[in-house]
């Protein structure tokens, strides 16, 4: 199934963290470290279900735990994260995950278009990118912008699509997250899920096609490009 989804897109939407590159980690440091510094400490096995999958964020955090900050706090832990992963990117640290870029290259050789779809800002992508020695991608790159609401609602996927003009219900999202989930049935997209360590154990709905791994998607990206050839 996966490959057939693959092969009869029209375009394929790949969110960024956790699908094209290992960033979770770095995210769930950089807000420690913003959190920690306020004296509260985000527990990780936690930090992976509300907010890698789930997507509740920093107001989720605070919420969950009851936290006594303010709007003015909620800002500025989003700002201090910022700058600390936007480091990491620039640093680069964030490596990519094995496989999955030469997939997506290979669909673009092969004439699928294709796009990166994250709530991650495009500047920290791009880094991420260049470090990995991706200077001038051949697929677009849609982060955060303003007048976008984030995953889980669908601008960012709906944006991508018009970017590459082809029709919403023909693209495919490729996520690791309920929020990308969401999404993507928000804006009419089939979407596949890849399972990652991240992810293990979390329920997806059954109109997600999960495939079981990183390895096995990419497995699924080369029977598509055998079908289409």
């Amino acid at each position: 199934m996966p490959a057939e989804l693959i092969s009869s897109a029209g375009a394929v939407l790949f969110d960024f963290d956790g699908v094209v590159a290992d960033s979770e980690p770095y995210f769930f440091e950089s807000y420690r470290r913003a959190f920690s510094a306020r004296g509260h400490e985000i527990d990780q096995v936690e930090y992976w279900e509300y907010w890698t999958c789930k997507g509740e964020g920093v107001a989720g955090e605070i919420r969950r735990h009851d936290l006594p900050f303010t709007g003015k706090d909620e800002k500025a832990i989003f700002e201090e994260r910022r700058a600390t992963y936007s480091e990491f990117c620039r640093n680069g640290e964030i490596p990519l995950i094995p496989g999955v870029m030469e997939s997506i290259l290979a669909l673009v050789e092969a004439g699928m278009a294709c796009a990166i779809a994250s709530n991650s800002f495009e500047d920290d992508i791009t880094e991420i990118l260049r470090c990995a020695g991706i200077d001038d991608p051949p697929f677009a790159v849609v982060g955060r912008k303003k007048g976008l609401r984030v995953k889980p609602e669908p601008d960012i996927f709906i944006y991508s699509a018009g970017a590459l003009g082809v029709e919403p219900a023909a693209c495919l999202v490729v996520e690791d997250a309920l929020k990308g989930f969401k999404a993507a049935d928000a804006a009419g997209m089939n979407c596949i899920i890849i399972r990652t360590p991240y992810n293990k154990g979390m329920a997806f709905p059954p109109a997600a096609h999960v495939v079981e791994s990183h390895e096995a998607f990419n497995r699924s990206v080369s029977a598509a490009l055998g079908d289409r050839s």
